[in-house]
């Protein structure tokens, strides 16, 4: 005699395991190019300090959301031509404590050389009191740092200043955990707001609210129930969540897609460069 919880239990685990696949099918792909994005923004490499006259750096310090192998690393590139050696102490400091890695490199050019910090810990939310929001980490600088160039001279660099960690992707980016991933979906955001935006402005300056053009050449204001009526619409339409619906169904559709600058754009409308999802 069959066991109806057992029927139960293997419907569940098959009902279950088919709307991972649509889950996934569905929103995958937007997800991947949004974070994408993120990480080209705030990735080792997406933006350079200078680091005395022939040096420049890029810092990433790893973060909770990041996948494992969660790593902190520095990139150095030379301004132009190559030098022979370089060499410094890379200092972190939050909870109280400090954290140093010591970094030598040599034949340092134009091409990035990458290193690991392996002594910074991850950049995370510690705790909230009354006075005061505690990371993990608050400020690094590099310190003791020297050139060789290659003509043999040694030129000390003085310590780079305090740079102070605004820990912006906790409190101004969006993050959704799915399939056991963090995923930023600021790009996502970013176009709903564009869609939200539309819509609350739709029969204030659109020309469907405000004005239509005629032959003449000069304006014909539409009348006032239109302007009304297109105002309407643009207010139910900027609902929080018909602008979600108009989102997806514009990106399942496949007729719209997320452009360089994270706005829906007509698949077929000749993007500024190569992007999309």
């Amino acid at each position: 005699m069959n066991d109806p919880i057992s029927s139960v239990g293997i419907v569940g685990f098959v009902a279950g395991w088919f709307w991972r696949k649509v889950e996934k099918a569905l929103f995958y792909k937007t997800y991947l190019y949004s974070h994408r994005r993120w990480t080209s923004k705030h990735g080792v490499g997406s933006f350079w300090e200078p680091l005395g006259e022939h040096l420049e750096y890029s810092v990433y310090l790893a973060e909770s959301t990041d996948a494992q192998p969660q790593e902190s690393k520095i990139a150095l590139r030379a301004k132009q031509g190559t030098v022979s050696r370089f060499e410094c102490v890379f200092e972190g400091r939050g909870m109280g404590g400090k954290y140093q890695d010591r970094i030598i490199a040599v034949d340092v050019d134009t091409t990035p050389a990458i290193f690991k910090l392996n002594n910074q810990p991850v950049c995370e939310l510690i705790n909230v009191t009354n006075d005061r929001v505690r990371f993990s980490l608050d400020t690094y600088r590099l310190r003791h740092c020297s050139v060789e160039l290659t003509d043999g001279r040694n030129i000390p660099i003085q310590d780079g200043l305090t740079q102070t960690l605004t820990q912006t992707s906790i409190w101004n980016s969006h993050w959704s955990k799915r399939w056991e991933i963090d995923w930023n979906l600021d790009a996502a955001k970013f176009a709903k707001q564009e869609i939200e935006i539309y819509w609350r402005w739709f029969g204030t300056y659109s020309h469907s609210g405000v004005y239509v053009p005629v032959a003449d050449g000069g304006p014909k204001y539409a009348a006032p129930w239109v302007r009304v009526g297109a105002k309407a619409i643009g207010w139910v339409m900027s609902n929080r969540w018909l602008v979600t619906a108009q989102f997806w169904l514009a990106i399942w559709s496949g007729l719209w897609v997320l452009d360089q600058d994270d706005r829906l754009r007509w698949r077929w409308k000749k993007p500024v460069s190569n992007s999309g999802v």
